[in-house]
């Protein structure tokens, strides 16, 4: 198993990491019944500590390489049978309408993406890495086989609907959603590494802050771009999104709970200025508040910080002056002279933030 081959110190620094990570989903998710990990930190967390490529942002079947040895990173709370594969597109995957020919078919397309990225990636070990959460604050660190599916001893399963087909290998059971073109596999062989209880600690959120990402080698500003505080196309703060994202539907959320908007022009004036969506970096207010930080959502079109309030302290309470619960308007921005905040990449880790006063707003 990779974990058991890394280094006592190794070891102990993923779990001193992860805890923070999991520290931050517990304030992110208070009332969880299991404590919550944020995806992208569990994967950075992970390459952090045992100095792998982190490749998850990349249409492949692993997310992590280090040395020979690829790795596949997953987190979850449920049970055994988990999602492992999408194949939406129709043109590069397509199904017969027969059954037994579609279980074919997905597992060769599964074997083929595998292969591909062992021969790109210059593997050989592959590994599923997993961090399962249960009953409130127990944690497992597991490893199982990242295997390829063997075709000749394919034997199909009984299923209660048409659309999910049920099928094993002698090594894994799997699931076929032919609605969703998703396969699930069953994570029921496990070897427990770790388990142990989480503990939410403050001291190890500002542990991960400090090590899960390099800081600057040098403070030389190489870019930078304005992002209004309000919608550019309706001309005014946005009364449930944005500043205001804290009063959305669906769910409770957090006074502090909010988004900075980034413009598509944003996106097509400076292409490379931020990093790819859910690409976890480090955000430094003007008053030295360090951020864990990320651009999120269709299109790329939001700022937001992880946890969710850090950001909106900082805009709401100590930029804005506003108590909470009190909407934001364009005559908010308008009596504190502050409308826009100019974020500056010092590298592809490191940015900072501040407020300005950019825009006539009428």
């Amino acid at each position: 198993m990779f974990y058991n081959r890394q280094k006592e110190s190794a070891r102990k620094r993923y779990k001193r990491l992860l805890n923070g990570a999991l520290s931050i989903g517990n304030i992110v998710r208070p009332n969880s019944k299991t404590v919550h990990l944020p995806y992208e930190l569990s994967e950075q967390v992970f390459c952090r500590s045992f100095g792998a490529e982190n490749i998850a942002g990349k249409d492949v079947s692993i997310d992590a390489k280090q040395k020979s040895d690829g790795i596949g990173i997953k987190t979850f709370t449920g049970g055994p049978l988990q999602k492992i594969a999408e194949f939406n597109k129709v043109s590069k995957y397509p199904f017969s309408n027969d059954n037994d020919k579609a279980i074919k078919q997905v597992c060769k397309y599964r074997n083929y993406r595998i292969a591909n990225d062992v021969k790109q990636y210059d593997v050989s070990n592959l590994t599923y890495h997993l961090i399962i959460r249960k009953n409130t604050n127990k944690i497992f660190i597991c490893e199982t086989g990242l295997d390829q599916i063997e075709l000749s001893k394919i034997k199909k399963l009984n299923s209660r609907t048409n659309h999910i087909l049920k099928f094993t290998d002698g090594i894994h059971n799997y699931s076929f959603n032919r609605t969703k073109s998703t396969l699930y596999m069953k994570f029921n062989k496990l070897n427990i590494l770790e388990k142990y209880l989480f503990n939410f600690d403050n001291s190890d959120i500002d542990y991960l802050k400090d090590h899960l990402i390099d800081k600057p080698r040098n403070r030389e500003v190489n870019e930078k771009v304005i992002l209004p505080l309000f919608s550019e196309r309706k001309k005014k703060v946005a009364e449930k999104s944005g500043l205001n994202q804290w009063r959305a539907e669906g769910r409770p959320r957090h006074n502090d709970e909010v988004y900075i908007p980034i413009p598509r022009r944003v996106h097509n004036e400076s292409p490379n200025f931020f990093p790819m969506r859910d690409k976890v970096f480090r955000l430094t207010t003007d008053n030295k508040k360090v951020m864990l930080s990320k651009v999120c959502q269709s299109g790329d079109k939001a700022l937001m910080s992880n946890p969710n309030r850090d950001l909106g302290h900082w805009i709401l309470r100590d930029v804005l002056k506003v108590k909470p619960g009190q909407i934001v308007t364009n005559d908010t921005l308008i009596k504190n002279q502050i409308d826009s905040v100019v974020i500056k990449k010092i590298d592809e880790n490191n940015y900072n933030i501040k407020s300005s006063f950019n825009y006539l707003m009428e």
